[in-house]
């Protein structure tokens, strides 16, 4: 009766801990579900975690792949795929970290305790742990996701993915091995992870460097394309056949602009009531760095509350800058 129990609640523990993954990965990415198809697929992706769930940490890792994959192939054309991998890997990250360091206190105390008093304890730390998880994400989710989507998103990528690595191979070796490999092995085998690390961390650093690069230069010929309102007025008797555009969220700068090419004018996002230069570089600067908006939610999901309110998302509404692209 008691293994029954024992089992029971370890079988509510790992429901509820894939669950709390994807609430946290919605919470941090301002998402939502999307409709009964994307429920079906990730109730599947749920399935396959219960069914490797007896294999260990290899099927936690079965079990993440499928996930990770799951929500980028759902939520790609939504949002930055930067932003879908750092969160969902965050998320195992504080799992794995928590897993071991449970692991541990288990091990210390195992040989005062009984198997089923062990049992029932590590079923009880479980729940604990998915409860440090939630007040994390209430609390912490904000900042978390202005780290993941900043400047520096390869790089958190890249430390979240060596971060996952180490801990799920320390997981593997130590808790399901028959027997502990030489420390020279070890040691070996860490360094050779440590030097690609390395290696990966100066590639990401030249490339952030390119774009900081390609950033000033598009700032430059930003400058050389705005114009004061008197200047606009003088060009627009000037040339009558050019075409006056509402501020538009990819094509607008913080001041008029004037697109030579195709004969059209944009208003400025400055010029929308509370958008202030503060709000407008924001805006600047995660087009720039992350490409086009694809939609209404992709804007949303990609500017904190802080950076652009609801007041100023509404303003911009009714000002027409996302006419020209979905609303999801």
């Amino acid at each position: 009766m008691l293994n029954s129990t024992i089992l029971g609640l370890g079988l509510i523990v790992s429901i509820l801990s894939m669950l709390l993954d994807f609430l946290f990965f919605f919470k941090i990415t301002n998402l939502s579900l999307g409709g009964w198809k994307n429920f079906l697929y990730l109730l599947l992706v749920v399935i396959i975690g219960l069914c490797t769930n007896n294999w260990g940490y290899k099927g936690d890792v079965v079990y993440n792949l499928t996930v990770v994959l799951a929500l980028y192939l759902i939520y790609r054309t939504k949002i930055n795929t930067y932003l879908i991998l750092n969160s969902i890997i965050f998320v195992f990250n504080i799992e794995i970290v928590l897993d071991i360091v449970r692991s541990i206190f288990l091990g210390i105390i195992r040989y005062d305790l009984s198997k089923e008093a062990l049992m029932m304890l590590n079923s009880v730390l479980a729940f604990i742990s998915c409860f440090l998880i939630v007040f994390v994400m209430n609390k912490y989710s904000l900042q978390i996701r202005q780290h993941l989507i900043g400047n520096n998103k390869r790089i958190t990528l890249w430390l979240n993915c060596y971060l996952y690595l180490v801990t799920i191979i320390i997981s593997i070796v130590y808790t399901e091995s028959t027997h502990i490999p030489p420390v020279s092995i070890f040691f070996i085998s860490f360094l050779i992870l440590q030097a690609l690390f390395a290696i990966g961390i100066y590639n990401l650093m030249l490339i952030e460097q390119k774009q900081i690069i390609q950033k000033r230069k598009q700032e430059e010929r930003t400058k050389k394309d705005t114009m004061s309102v008197s200047e606009f007025i003088q060009y627009m008797l000037k040339k009558s056949d050019v075409e006056l555009c509402n501020p538009d969220i990819n094509k607008s700068f913080a001041h008029i602009y004037i697109d030579k090419d195709n004969r059209r004018v944009y208003m400025g996002l400055n010029d929308v009531d509370k958008i202030s230069d503060k709000v407008s570089s924001a805006i600047l600067e995660e087009r720039m760095l992350h490409g086009d908006f694809l939609s209404f939610d992709d804007f949303c999901a990609r500017l904190a509350p802080k950076q652009c309110n609801k007041r100023c998302k509404e303003n911009l509404i009714f000002a027409g800058a996302f006419d020209n692209i979905p609303i999801i």
